[in-house]
């Protein structure tokens, strides 16, 4: 049976071909807010896929953005060319498909025609994922730091087969980049959003073969500037056309505006000298309180806000903490006053966030150093416990 056929790729959610609209969340959401995510309570729009934001940190809310099937395609479309795909090429997908980077294997595949191996379901470990490779022979995979760490930590070459990993969903540091490079896997960094479904820049094929951290492309699909010279701002026909933001209260539609869509993220931009169109994207971090734990954006604030209504006025502090194998992850600060009451409150934020914004670890201080305003000072308060 063929494995392309009216618009679907055997196994994949989408048939690209239809005007049929879809909404794929995380099933791991709160059961209250996944009742109130149906495609009846957002615009009725043809052709579109609903995607929750990485931001989302299920405090009863969800951010929602609309992308278009043929937007995806034109985006699977330079992605293809960016990497050389052929016919012969074979797809590992890992990643889930309510995730930009799982979901826009499937498009890839369905234009270039290439098979894809889906694990996405099969429980992620390093060990597995060599056996994956090597049974199927399989050439491109996109995966997120995270999973670089713990194929680095196994220690163990890369399969031959594999001839690109896009890592995307954080920054990939130039220590685990170096390391994963010395055990020979192909590793492409990568810089992408939701909005645009997927990739915005990407090191070249090319840059496999350097021995320096590799600079990232902006895609042929993606044009790029800067805003109060460091805020980058996107154009593209792959850019989302709606914003539904899901709440308690009901859902807030914001439909964008102008073709330009100014993004959190800080960056610098350069352009090649012998290439005046080859323009180089170098992330800067971004603004706000998001932070990328295993790849997904959590919004601190939010969670401060959650834990304040579950443990009341009391002095206390979400924290971002940097991690090696996730990037971040999220931990607690109190004072001693509160050491008794501590497990219940963490254990009840724990079941009300998703997975990746759970709280790993409790601080306890006399007291939390504070501004004359009588805000908690982040900085010295991550000095203090040996977080900066």
């Amino acid at each position: 049976m063929d494995r392309v056929k009216l618009g679907r790729v055997l196994g994949s959610p989408i048939d690209w071909a239809t005007a049929e609209s879809h909404v794929l969340i995380n099933p791991r959401l709160p059961s209250d807010l996944k009742s109130r995510v149906q495609l009846a309570n957002l615009p009725q729009t043809p052709g579109h896929i609903w995607l929750g934001s990485s931001g989302t940190t299920a405090v009863g809310s969800i951010t929602l953005y609309s992308l278009t099937k043929t937007g995806f395609l034109i985006a699977a479309e330079a992605v293809n060319r960016h990497l050389e795909v052929n016919a012969s090429d074979v797809w590992l997908l890992t990643l889930p498909t309510f995730h930009v980077g799982g979901l826009s294997i499937w498009a890839r595949a369905f234009l270039g025609g290439q098979r894809v191996v889906d694990r996405s379901l099969d429980g992620w470990t390093a060990e597995k994922f060599h056996a994956w490779v090597e049974e199927a022979g399989v050439t491109l995979v996109s995966l997120v730091p995270t999973q670089i760490f713990d194929l680095v930590k196994l220690g163990r070459k890369s399969p031959r087969s594999l001839r690109a990993i896009v890592v995307g969903g954080a920054a990939l540091t130039g220590e685990l980049y170096f390391k994963a490079r010395e055990l020979d896997f192909p590793v492409l960094p990568s810089f992408g959003a939701t909005e645009v479904c997927s990739q915005i820049a990407t090191a070249e094929l090319r840059s496999i073969e350097g021995d320096a951290f590799p600079e990232l492309r902006v895609l042929s699909h993606i044009e790029v500037k800067l805003m109060d010279e460091d805020r980058l701002a996107v154009r593209s026909a792959s850019l989302f056309q709606i914003r539904a933001d899901v709440t308690p209260q009901g859902v807030d539609v914001l439909w964008r505006a102008g073709d330009w869509y100014v993004m959190k993220d800080l960056a610098e931009l350069s352009f090649g000298e012998k290439n005046p169109g080859c323009v180089w994207l170098t992330p800067r971090g971004r603004t706000g309180d998001f932070v990328k734990v295993s790849g997904e954006m959590v919004n601190v604030l939010e969670l401060t806000q959650l834990f304040f209504e579950i443990s009341g006025c009391v002095d206390f502090a979400i924290l971002p903490a940097l991690d090696n194998r996730r990037g971040h992850q999220i931990v607690l600060a109190l004072t001693l006053a509160d050491y008794k009451r501590a497990e219940d409150w963490v254990r009840e934020f724990n079941l009300r966030v998703v997975p990746v914004a759970k709280i790993k670890n409790i601080y306890f201080v006399s007291e939390l150093p504070k501004s004359d305003l009588k805000k908690v000072l982040i900085g010295e308060l991550k000095k203090q416990l040996g977080l900066s």
